[in-house]
């Protein structure tokens, strides 16, 4: 999968979902995509100030 797959996927799941509190492991599960790229992600988008 591509790297703006995987980033555009995971932004997604993040608006679908505004108020829930996530863990890394549960956006690993529903997205589906594996636990390194949910982490790095996820971090990219906190420092963009996206969620």
């Amino acid at each position: 999968m591509r790297t703006k797959d995987i980033k555009q996927k995971i932004k997604e799941y993040f608006f679908m979902h505004p108020t829930a509190k996530l863990r890394v492991r549960h956006i690993e599960r529903k997205v589906n995509v594996a636990l390194s790229s949910a982490i790095r992600y996820s971090k990219d988008l906190l420092k963009s100030r996206i969620c």
